[in-house]
């Protein structure tokens, strides 16, 4: 089985739907690391190379160690690429810093500040009056259900709450693109499933452009326009999939024939993939 290239796998109700052609929020063009030390070098990511277009949320799932947190360490910044560029919105930001939106795995709130002063941080940044940036995080509190919590601590809050309000200052900065590191993955199973369609509501009228690392096939069709599939290290794109489900995604999609069947073409790549490299998949 070949799965180079970038068509769209076909998965039900007929058509992919795709976004209208223009040019990438976010482009990754070549990206190449390795990491060397005097005994050894590991060779992280080999010629990869991806899109998130205006508005269009991504997703990226692969084995374990294929890269794809170091990817967002080098398009935030943080990390120095041995080859590849980074555009967004056309213009070359190799190595700049600043430019996307960041949530981690973590929430990573800040435990000496309210909740409502976590999320407010990005306008306080941007110098934005008190009263303003105030007012901005009250409402998208009261929509993510955070009414009421606005003086609580961190720490008072369960998981999935920690988890909005991280997402809502991350939604409160500037940038245009969001990079989301795997921000369900410490929840259990019944809050996971309430966030993703939390975040699918917020998106929705949002519409921000998004790139998400997820091990979850599944979280991954139900949230996303297109995915890439990844090898296993060093990571390059095994295929591009246009997710052909119609907006607003529901839960019953869950079970339509055609979600299944692209579940398990996406399931059939990825083991395929681990069985000729011998690599683990979570």
């Amino acid at each position: 089985m070949t799965h180079q290239g970038s068509q769209p796998l076909q998965g039900g109700h007929g058509q992919s739907q795709t976004l209208t052609s223009c040019a990438p929020a976010l482009e990754v063009r070549g990206m190449q690391k390795t990491f060397r030390d005097r005994r050894s070098e590991i060779h992280v990511l080999n010629n990869l190379s991806l899109q998130v277009r205006p508005g269009e949320f991504v997703s990226m799932i692969g084995p374990s160690g294929s890269g794809k947190s170091t990817l967002f360490h080098i398009i935030g910044g943080l990390m120095a690429p041995d080859a590849g560029s980074i555009f967004m919105d056309g213009q070359d930001v190799t190595g700049a810093q600043g430019r996307i939106a960041y949530m981690p795995q973590q929430p990573a709130l800040f435990p000496w500040r309210t909740v409502e002063d976590n999320v407010l941080l990005p306008e306080e940044l941007r110098g934005t009056s008190k009263a303003a940036a105030r007012a901005s995080a009250r409402d998208w509190m009261k929509r993510a259900g955070l009414a009421g919590f606005e003086k609580a601590y961190p720490h008072t809050l369960s998981g999935g709450m920690q988890q909005r309000a991280a997402f809502l200052r991350a939604l409160m900065s500037p940038q245009e693109v969001m990079c989301l590191d795997e921000p369900f993955s410490a929840l259990d199973a019944l809050t996971r499933s309430d966030m993703q369609r939390w975040l699918l509501d917020i998106w929705e009228d949002t519409r921000r452009s998004v790139l998400m690392i997820t091990h979850h096939i599944e979280e991954a069709l139900l949230l996303s326009d297109s995915i890439y599939i990844l090898s296993a290290r060093p990571g390059t794109i095994l295929k591009r999939v246009e997710v052909p489900f119609p907006r607003p995604r529901r839960d019953d999609m869950l079970t339509d024939p055609s979600f299944i069947a692209l579940r398990t073409e996406i399931s059939a790549i990825m083991r395929e993939e681990q069985h000729k490299r011998g690599s683990y998949l979570e």
